[in-house]
């Protein structure tokens, strides 16, 4: 198994290995954290509404037998993703606002990992809400895996108040959705399976974004006047209409820590998902 940040992402913070498990906040389909004795989500039954708490099996996978039992081949939804460091549980703040995880067997992500969907809706994005909130001013470094699944060209947009100007599709500036802007330049062709990450400072407000199509320095923007962004990449951005199908697989949190060689994620990202 891969867990130790350095071997994809290269010199943090002049060589220090920061290990998976060792992260504040943990949420992943597999245990991560060893000496973690929780749950790994709670599901709700779409049929009934009813609720269950589901582990992991011994190979460390989130339990697909009991899944399967309490489920079967109907619709299962993500209440809750509990935090493998034990606080900051990732909660959903509404019925109509819970993710997809099960449809007759897991919502597969990539390499067929199972993942939550947030299915195209403007409000499956805010199920993080309350975990991002729990996260104060520490310089951190955010971690996501997503597979986008909508082959459709959707663009995410993306404000840098301090130039006044969005990143839109448009001939002159495209931004393909974690990717980097593109000025007089056609993007990537939005694919339907990405790795994408974030690394979210929290005390620059700064944000720099790659996926696996990315070959240059990274993109960054300022999310100072977007106090309400909260993960709002994986769905629409509250004040416009543009929607995606995104699929998360994992999601780490790092404090008080900053990259140092942003080049060397970017060549190295891909073995984020080998579980």
């Amino acid at each position: 198994m891969i867990r130790t940040v350095n071997q994809f992402f290269g010199s943090i913070n002049s060589g220090d290995n920061l290990l998976f498990e060792n992260a504040s906040i943990i949420m992943s389909p597999y245990l991560i954290n060893d000496a973690y004795t929780g749950y790994c989500w709670k599901v709700r039954r779409e049929s009934d509404s009813a609720l269950l708490e589901v582990g992991f099996d011994l190979s460390g996978k989130v339990n697909e037998s009991i899944l399967t039992s309490f489920l079967g081949s109907g619709i299962g939804r993500l209440n809750t993703y509990y935090n493998q460091a034990g606080n900051n549980n990732a909660v959903a703040p509404a019925l109509f606002r819970e993710p997809l995880i099960w449809d007759n067997g897991f919502i597969p992500g990539l390499e067929g990992h199972p993942s939550i969907d947030f299915e195209g809706g403007a409000q499956k994005r805010l199920m993080f809400d309350s975990m991002i909130e729990t996260i104060t001013a520490n310089g951190s470094l955010f971690m996501a895996v997503i597979d986008r699944i909508d082959e459709s060209i959707i663009q995410q947009v993306l404000s840098n108040q301090s130039i006044n100007h969005q990143f839109r599709l448009t001939t002159e500036n495209q931004m393909d959705l974690g990717g980097t802007e593109a000025p007089f330049n056609v993007f990537n062709t939005p694919s339907p399976k990405k790795i994408i990450g974030f690394d979210i400072n929290t005390i620059t407000e700064e944000s720099f974004i790659f996926d696996e199509y990315v070959n240059s320095s990274p993109t960054s923007f300022s999310v100072s006047t977007l106090p309400s962004w909260k993960l709002n990449q994986l769905g629409a951005r509250a004040n416009t209409g543009e929607l995606y199908r995104g699929r998360m697989h994992e999601v780490f949190f790092f404090p008080d820590r900053k990259l140092t060689n942003k080049r060397n994620i970017v060549r190295n990202r891909k073995a984020i998902y080998n579980p």
